[in-house]
């Protein structure tokens, strides 16, 4: 788009992917920083978000100096306890059934870096969630789909979870893996110049 405005999005997330190609951002290079998501021991829900996507920013920002960086990771939160990315269907339901009926948060934290400039911005995003109380033959209908695979809390907003939920308080596009309004504002304000052009990018 933008030869001296190179870009890396440090995710491997599709979703996140298309939410920055909904808004005419095409990163260069998509780049999953390997890192160790595991939390520390009382690490608070805010700190792990905001140093787990910090660590995806530093890994790329290594590797891509002279770029704009943009890493992230998105967090379910039940009370303080951390629900990750499921392991297996069992792990999904028992996630599933935790959620259930109640309120919950999602947190993103993401952070953006300009080129040659060793300051990275991050910034967490919360957004809070109702959903009914599910009963057996909608979580079977749900964890039988399988979209709940490689989600953090075990389900994707976007997808047929969507019937489940009563009511959300903050951005739509935090849960699934990107503030949108924030990143674009803090990329802007970085120096990155926006195409406002209808794009042909295929």
């Amino acid at each position: 788009m933008h030869n001296q405005q190179h870009l890396v999005l440090a995710s491997s997330s599709p979703r996140r992917l298309e939410l920055l190609n909904k808004i005419n951002i095409f990163p260069d290079v998509v780049y999953p920083a390997d890192i160790d998501e595991t939390p520390k021991k009382k690490e608070e829900p805010y700190a792990y978000v905001k140093r787990i996507s910090q660590e995806k920013a530093l890994s790329a920002k290594e590797k891509y100096e002279d770029s704009y960086i943009i890493a992230a990771d998105t967090s379910v939160i039940r009370g303080t306890q951390i629900l990750g990315k499921p392991q297996d269907k069992a792990q999904a339901e028992s996630f599933l059934k935790l959620l259930s009926g109640g309120k919950h948060k999602v947190l993103t934290a993401f952070s953006v870096s300009a080129p040659n400039n060793k300051k990275i911005i991050t910034k967490v995003v919360k957004t809070a969630i109702t959903l009914k109380r599910l009963s057996l033959d909608e979580m079977t209908w749900y964890l039988n789909s399988n979209e709940w695979q490689g989600k953090s809390g075990g389900y994707g907003i976007q997808g047929k979870f969507e019937v489940f939920v009563k009511q959300i308080n903050g951005s739509v596009s935090n849960v699934v893996g990107l503030p949108i309004f924030n990143v674009y504002n803090t990329l802007t304000g970085l120096g990155y110049k926006f195409n406002y052009q209808e794009s042909s990018h295929e």
